[in-house]
Parts: structure tokens; C-alpha cells; sequence
């Protein structure tokens, strides 16, 4: 102390301080960074420490205005990552909050691209907490609503005719983009057609049939085998597909009817018996006399063999709706092989089985019974094939009056011979002559 007044000075500076507390669900705190600007200028960088905290002395001046921006880490949202105050003296204290990302993002997959609108379900422990269908390219993504760490399950509802590698998966939530990936295969199945002939167990091969899609688009073409089997397989169940022939096998009428059919999860292969009718011919005859005229009464027999004539069996009758059957004709008046013409002079067998895959069949129309006073035609009229190419015969045949022995006189049965030699001769040519004629007009 001095005489007179002593006088002391004492000059105090405020203290301004920031303190940044960085706080996260899952405990992320320590070296996430920060940037404080005055304005726009950055007047200080860093990183929080350990314990999630920052301190920043002797930097901030009071009374002013500063921002503080935090760079939020991958796979965060903050809630509020940007925040201004004005600089307090003493400790000025700023919180900033995390949250960690967690999505769930399904892909799905299948073999014919079918991905779009499969609806899928996510279940948190027995709780179903999230419901919903795929986008258009197959993906669906589910957000704010995992928590990180916990255990979730993801069921996949699978379209009908389709098998899912794996329908249920279980992930424990990690942090940012968690994917699973469904993978579906569409069921498959086959179809196999049998071709027989009709009325019969006899399997037909090379019948040609061809394999259409729902838009009746060709597919597929294939011939049966020996066994009258084809095998259109790798078909997907659930789809329309559709079948026709054609090509029938030789000597049997072609069924071109396009017919549809699908597969299911019961029944993934199928078989289709399908049936061929022997195509139909006709053998006609008609009788005339020298004159032109028509013979009635006259009967004709027709016989077949299946052995190239060793052996002949004589036509029988079947009913036109009955199956096309080899040894038989569709005409009510047939005995044991046997028509007799009518007033036109025509006789007919028709509905006659023709040469095909399975068999080879050779008739043989003879005359066995002609009008009093007439010749009976000694040699067979005609022996040969009905084919596919040629499924119609046509003939004409000439009776002449038979003549008698006279009783007496040497000149008379001389006569007698070269009247009937004549006779027999215009006879032979009309023979000849008629059939070639008819059957290249017919």
C-alpha cells in the first residue's frame, strides 16, 4: 500500500465454449465428422472422440452466429445434421442424433421371367409386421421399419404351377441394405400322344402332328414312332398349349382338328390316345347286254385276301357307323360276299377298307350268277388294290346270249363254231376295252 489511493485493474474474458455430443441407436459416435462456419467461412474441422463428444475452445467469440454440419456417415440419417446457435458465454452444448439404415431390399428370380406382383410377407417373430408384392422388375424394398440387430423372416406366397428353391428365409438386420434373393422354377411336364387305329389297339407310326403355344403359334413338330408314340416334353404347367395332325399315316384319314390342352401340379404329364379311320373305298360294276342295256339280277362276288391271294374270304357287312374294317362293306343287301345288280345294272360294295400302314388288301370281283340265256364271265373282272392314291374302281361288263348245240346236221355245229368264236372275241374285246376306258375317265 501507498500513500494516496492504490488502484487495481482487473480485466475478465468470457468463456465461450462448444461441446458437440454425437449420439447413435446402435453406439456409431467416435470420429464422425463435423465442420463449424462463421458465415461461410469454415473456421474449424474435426472428429468426435470416443465417448461420441467434441470440445472447441478459445475459437468462438460471443455474441456470434456459427453452423455446425455433421457428415453423416454411410448408411445414417440424422435428425437433424445441420444446426445454428448463437455463441453463449460458458458452455454452449449442441446434440446431434443418428439413426442407422436398415432396408430390406427381396430380388426375385425365375426361369421364364415371371417375377412382377408375387406377394411376399415379412414376420417378426410370429407377428406378420409388413405385407406386399413385387415391382415390375421383381424387386421390392422395404424401408423404416427393421430394427438393426434383430431377426426377421421373409415368406415368399408362390404362384400357382411354379416351385420355389426357397420359400421362407430368416436374416438378422444388418446395417444398410440387407437382400435376399427368391428363386422360382415354373413346373413342367410333357405330353405324349399314342396313335392307334381306330377300333383297334394297333399302334401307327410316322402320323405327323405339330405343337402350337397359347397364341397358336408352332412350336414343336414330330412324327410318331414304332409304337405310334410322340413325346413333347420341357411344356410349362398352367399354359394353354394346343395339338393337330398333319399328317395321317398311309392309307388312313387325316384328323386335322386343333385340339388344346394344359398341364397342373396334379397332373405334369399326360397322354392323349388319338385315332385313325382306314380311308374308305368303292368297287362298282355295272352290267350291260350286247345292246347297251342295263342287266338286272345279275350277282357279282367279291372277295379279299390279306396273304396276296393264297387265301379269299368273301366281303361281310358292317354298319356305316361302325370303324372302317378290313373284309367288310357298308351295303345292307352284301351275303357272303355277293351283290346283285340292280335295275340300272350297277352293283356297288363301298366302304371298303384300302392298302394301308398295317395292311396290304387284294380283292377280287368276280361274276357268279348272270340271266338265263347269257354267258358267264369266266375270268374275274377285276383282282387288285384300292390305295390312297386310287381309292375308287369303276368297271363295265358284257353279257352275250349263250348259244345252243344244234341236235343235228355236221354243217350246223360248224356253223355253231364260228358264230360263238365271233361271239366270244367281241366279248373278250368289250372286256378289254370298257374297264381301260372307265377307269381312265374316272
Amino acid at each position: 500500500a501507498q500513500s494516496g489511493t492504490n488502484v487495481l485493474t482487473f480485466v475478465n474474458h468470457p468463456i465461450v465454449k462448444l461441446k458437440v455430443i454425437k449420439q447413435s441407436d446402435d453406439g456409431n459416435v467416435a470420429n464422425i465428422p463435423f465442420t463449424v462456419k462463421d458465415g461461410d467461412e469454415v473456421i474449424w474441422e474435426g472428429v468426435t472422440e470416443d465417448n461420441g463428444e467434441l470440445l472447441i475452445e478459445d475459437l468462438l467469440t460471443l455474441g456470434k452466429t456459427y453452423t455446425v454440419i455433421e457428415t453423416v456417415p454411410e448408411n445414417y440419417v440424422s435428425e437433424k445434421r445441420v444446426q445454428k446457435f448463437t455463441a453463449k458465454i460458458g458452455l454452449n452444448v449442441l446434440t446431434f442424433v443418428n439413426h442407422p439404415v436398415v432396408k430390406l431390399k427381396v430380388v426375385k428370380q425365375s426361369d421364364d421371367g415371371n417375377v412382377a406382383n408375387i406377394p411376399f410377407k415379412v414376420k417378426d417373430g410370429d407377428a406378420v409386421i409388413w405385407e406386399g408384392v413385387t415391382e415390375e422388375n421383381g424387386e421390392l424394398l422395404i424401408e423404416n421399419l427393421l430394427t438393426l440387430g434383430k431377426t426377421y423372416t421373409v415368406i415368399e406366397i408362390v404362384p400357382e404351377n411354379y416351385v420355389s428353391e426357397k420359400q421362407e428365409q430368416t436374416f438378422v438386420a444388418e446395417l444398410g441394405t440387407n437382400v435376399l434373393t427368391f428363386v422360382n422354377h415354373p413346373l413342367k411336364g410333357s405330353l405324349k400322344l399314342i396313335k392307334y387305329e381306330s377300333g383297334t389297339q394297333k399302334p401307327l407310326k410316322d402320323a405327323g402332328f405339330r405343337l402350337f403355344d397359347s397364341e397358336k403359334t408352332q412350336i414343336a413338330e414330330k412324327y410318331t414312332d414304332a409304337n405310334g408314340e410322340i413325346l413333347f416334353d420341357g411344356l410349362y404347367a398352367g399354359v394353354e398349349y394346343f395339338y393337330q395332325e398333319f399328317q395321317a399315316p398311309d392309307g388312313y384319314e387325316l384328323d386335322d382338328t386343333m385340339y388344346s390342352f394344359s398341364l397342373n401340379k396334379e397332373n405334369l404329364d399326360i397322354e392323349i390316345a388319338c385315332e385313325n379311320t382306314i380311308k374308305e373305298g368303292t368297287i362298282r360294276i355295272r352290267k350291260i347286254n350286247e345292246k347297251g342295256q342295263p342287266m338286272s339280277g345279275v350277282r357279282f362276288l367279291l372277295e379279299f385276301s390279306v396273304n396276296d391271294g393264297r387265301t379269299w374270304l368273301p366281303i361281310g357287312h358292317r354298319s356305316s357307323d361302325a370303324p372302317v374294317t378290313v373284309g367288310c362293306c357298308i351295303n345292307d343287301d352284301v351275303v357272303e360276299g355277293v351283290i346283285q345288280t340292280g335295275a340300272d345294272g350297277w352293283a356297288e360294295f363301298a366302304g371298303l377298307a384300302i392298302d394301308n400302314q398295317l395292311c396290304s388288301i387284294r380283292y377280287r370281283l368276280t361274276e357268279v350268277k348272270t340271266r338265263n340265256g347269257c354267258e358267264l364271265l369266266a375270268s374275274p373282272i377285276f383282282d387288285g388294290h384300292l390305295t390312297a392314291a386310287r381309292t375308287e374302281r369303276e368297271f363295265t361288263a358284257v353279257n352275250h346270249s349263250a348259244f345252243q348245240l344244234p341236235m343235228t346236221g355236221g354243217a350246223g355245229f360248224t356253223g355253231l363254231g364260228i358264230g360263238f368264236s365271233l361271239s366270244m372275241l367281241a366279248s373278250v374285246l368289250l372286256l378289254l376295252f370298257l374297264p381301260k376306258k372307265r377307269e381312265k375317265e374316272n
